[in-house]
């Protein structure tokens, strides 16, 4: 495992033809269902046989789950861990890079150009526009889960975001539909999906779907 290094050196840079580092969000409240579980550990494994790098915060179980399937996949998993949290890290990471405090964790994490997100919810929700906007807002946010649209839906009514911002977000219904969108111009997410647009909130097939709200 490789100890800290500057979060710059993910970045493979323009003229090269590797995939870039994806930094995958995932924080839920509450026990994990068996069927998270295994989607995350899905999404981990599809972006490491792609070749993508996986950046994480590097604690939790979801992430965990990520940085299990991606690691036995062969993929490389780094975590941005916290040097002065009282948590372990998870050990299914291939690098890590320690970071003095949260806002750093989130600056490395908000550098990469593309965000995935699981676990539907406020605590995966505030670390992802935290790290979105420390990272100058340029970001792609990829959403996974149906049950976004429920939390989406919610912002659009009461924070009244930019459209601008909307461009760079997508909802996609499981892990399998995020390497459709990567590398794609991204599609504005608009809050009538959240009665029925491109995903279809409350499917059976979703792990991620979540109550409504």
């Amino acid at each position: 495992m490789t100890e800290h290094r500057p979060p710059a050196s993910l970045d493979p840079g323009p003229r090269t033809t590797e995939p870039p580092t994806i930094a995958v969000l995932a924080r839920i409240g509450g026990p994990t269902a068996r069927p998270v579980l295994e989607a995350s550990e899905l999404l981990g494994r599809l972006l490491a046989t792609k070749g993508f790098t996986i950046a994480v915060s590097g604690y939790g179980e979801l992430v965990g789950a990520v940085g299990r399937g991606a690691a036995l996949a062969g993929g490389r998993v780094v975590g941005f861990p916290v040097r002065s949290w009282p948590l372990e890290p998870t050990p299914w990471l291939t690098e890590l890079r320690w970071m003095p405090d949260s806002y750093a964790q989130c600056a490395a994490l908000g550098a990469c150009p593309a965000i995935v997100v699981v676990g539907p919810g406020p605590a995966s929700l505030a670390e992802a526009a935290f790290a979105w906007q420390i990272g100058g807002r340029r970001a792609r946010l990829i959403f996974v889960g149906s049950g976004w649209h429920h939390w989406l839906a919610g912002l659009w009514r009461w924070l009244v975001p930019r459209r601008s911002d909307l461009a760079t977000l997508t909802v996609v219904d499981d892990p399998g539909a995020v390497l459709g969108e990567l590398g794609t111009p991204a599609p504005p997410w608009a809050p009538a999906a959240a009665g029925g647009g491109r995903a279809a909130p409350g499917s059976a097939a979703d792990p991620f779907a979540g109550p409504g709200r």
